[in-house]
């Protein structure tokens, strides 16, 4: 296998730093703030419901193989008084396609509260298709930290 190798030197390595940086500028400053985005926040909703619902249940199925009737009214008062409070949403639009529908990454940063104050904090990646007629958000899979911040295709 070949090895390529460049070195930059001078106004060559310059330019390469600024062209680096206006992309990482850039980058960070296309995410914007989805928080009011009906459609978008109805589908979310769901997404971490369907996430902790699970959870909860396994929770509610252990205490009540204990046969320890305040566990089950613990856990029981916990698993229905627990919320989802969502803290941000934030969406990283491809850089590079003006097309529509286009895959863009949610962000969601959100905690689990119950009414004893527990706080359980979570940030999730989803890949959502977005259609900008009629605001359409379809939910693609989840995703990570990496392809938020490097979705430029």
């Amino acid at each position: 296998m070949s090895e390529y190798r460049m070195k930059l030197t001078g106004w060559h390595a310059l330019a390469a730093v600024v062209v680096v940086i206006a992309l990482v500028g850039v980058r960070l400053l296309t995410f914007s703030d989805q928080r009011k985005n009906d459609a978008l926040m109805q589908d979310l909703e769901v997404q971490l419901m369907s996430d902790y619902y699970p959870d909860l249940a396994d929770r509610l199925r252990a205490a009540v193989d204990t046969d320890d009737a305040d566990a089950i009214e613990k856990v029981a008062a916990s698993v229905t008084t627990t919320r989802v409070d969502v803290q941000s949403v934030r969406v990283s639009s491809p850089l590079l396609d003006f097309s529509s529908p286009r895959d863009v990454v949610v962000e969601v940063r959100y905690a689990l509260v119950d009414d004893a104050g527990a706080r359980e904090e979570r940030t999730r990646y989803y890949l959502y298709r977005h259609r900008a007629l009629g605001n359409s958000w379809q939910y693609q899979y989840e995703t990570g930290k990496v392809r938020f911040y490097l979705n430029f295709l």
